[in-house]
């Protein structure tokens, strides 16, 4: 009997499409039966074995088709479960960089603060400065009204109105002075709360600006077989 390995028309009348356009068998158990009979009994005939081995493999159609289904499904859910880690990581990734910007701005943020709070000391201290000239200047107006005060007690005492008038014009620069040096200490306690909030925002900004170079470090990394 002449063999073939090409499948018979009656070996592949009963197939159709399935899942995929995979071809799933559809004969029935009657048919098959038959046709398992007409290959033994050619086999049995023409005493060719490779009948036999033909009619092993079409038995074993259906089992490969169901181990190419069962492939499929599984190629399906690996191609939905590397969609889905790529989306997770797209998200991710977005969120990264939204905090980097974030971070990125407060330290902006805190840098021009800082560089107000110390713009405002500067001028603290200038003022301070000029504050502590007028100061010294009325001392030294003091003391030397008070020397000639002094003088001038020991070579008029008989002129009490013009020494009078004298004392009350050192109580006057007295009053000023004191009025002075109580604004100094005003703008002495005004420095030291700015101070305090130099510091402050000093350690704001150094604290965000490690925040940002920790997170520059950050990546999430990619699975090689997310790309596949």
């Amino acid at each position: 009997m002449a063999h073939t390995n090409e499948t018979s028309p009656a070996a592949t009348n009963g197939l159709a499409a399935g899942e995929g356009g995979l071809e799933t068998r559809v004969v029935s158990a009657k048919t098959r039966n038959a046709f398992h009979d007409l290959l033994g009994s050619a086999t049995v005939l023409s005493g060719d074995q490779s009948i036999s081995v033909f009619l092993d493999d079409v038995e074993r159609i259906p089992y490969l088709e169901d181990k190419i289904k069962q492939n499929e499904k599984l190629l399906r859910t690996h191609e939905n479960t590397r969609q889905q880690a790529l989306h997770d990581y797209n998200s991710d990734r977005d969120l990264w960089v939204l905090e980097k910007q974030q971070l990125k701005d407060s330290a902006l943020l805190l840098q021009n603060e800082l560089a107000s709070i110390n713009e405002q000391t500067r001028s603290l201290k200038n003022e301070k400065a000029s504050w502590a000239s007028e100061v010294q200047t009325l001392k030294e107006n003091t003391a030397k009204q008070n020397s000639a005060l002094d003088n001038r007690q020991k070579q008029i005492q008989g002129l009490v109105k013009a020494i009078e008038t004298e004392r009350q014009d050192n109580l006057a620069l007295k009053r000023t002075l004191a009025s002075s040096e109580a604004r100094t200490k005003e703008f002495e306690r005004e420095h030291s709360e700015l101070q305090k909030n130099y510091v402050k925002a000093r350690n704001e900004a150094d604290i965000a600006m490690q925040q940002l170079q920790e997170a520059a470090k950050l990546s999430v990394p990619l699975r090689d077989d997310l790309l596949l």
